[in-house]
């Protein structure tokens, strides 16, 4: 009797174990979000856009336009970056702003997935200790539209990047189904996974 009554702890033990480990990987998976975006795409030959004045580079496709930087408000101290795909069915365009401001970066900062003040949160990254990636997917476009919005904590800045795919033949739904749109998605998720604050 007392050798069964030990067989069973063991295994009660062994089930609370468990338990607890299960627990503690499915809070890291999704209260604490993805550490990059995950895509097969390969980045190695992909060329880099440095911006020594505001402080941050990202890469981007060899094949892919580069705009001249734009001031986009002299009084925030901002500006834009457009980069598109050679076919121009997609456009990219990053707008960084300049000027610190701690209250909304601390607001970002503490975002997660399930967080209900966010509408259309669909995925939270969490580049490195400084940087944060928060994927809002927005419907209220006429074409597929996603911003990430990118939080450096360590500078108190946060940018937008914005990802619109247009394809004058296809309706809202076909774009948004389509394997190009897919495609481009995936390379999205790759620029946005190389940015770094220098």
């Amino acid at each position: 009797m007392v050798f069964k009554t030990q067989g069973f702890s063991k295994i009660i033990l062994l089930l609370i174990i468990l338990i607890i480990l299960g627990g503690g990987y499915y809070l890291w998976q999704n209260q604490l979000g993805s550490s990059t975006p995950k895509s097969d795409v390969e980045t190695a030959d992909w060329k880099t856009y440095r911006n020594e004045g505001y402080g941050f580079e990202f890469k981007y496709p060899e094949s892919w336009v580069v705009d001249a930087p734009k001031i986009f408000s002299s009084e925030i101290n901002s500006f834009t970056v457009k980069i598109s795909p050679p076919d121009t069915k997609g456009k990219i365009s990053l707008v960084f702003y300049g000027d610190k401001n701690p209250e909304i970066v601390q607001a970002w900062s503490n975002t997660k997935i399930g967080d209900p003040d966010v509408e259309d949160l669909e995925k939270v990254y969490n580049i490195s200790p400084e940087i944060k990636i928060i994927k809002i997917f927005s419907t209220g476009v006429p074409v597929p539209h996603s911003e990430y919005y990118i939080v450096d904590l360590k500078k108190e800045r946060y940018s937008i990047l914005t990802f619109s795919f247009v394809d004058g033949k296809l309706s809202y739904t076909e774009a948004l189904n389509s394997s190009e749109y897919r495609a481009m998605s995936n390379e999205v998720e790759q620029v946005v996974s190389t940015f770094k604050s220098i």
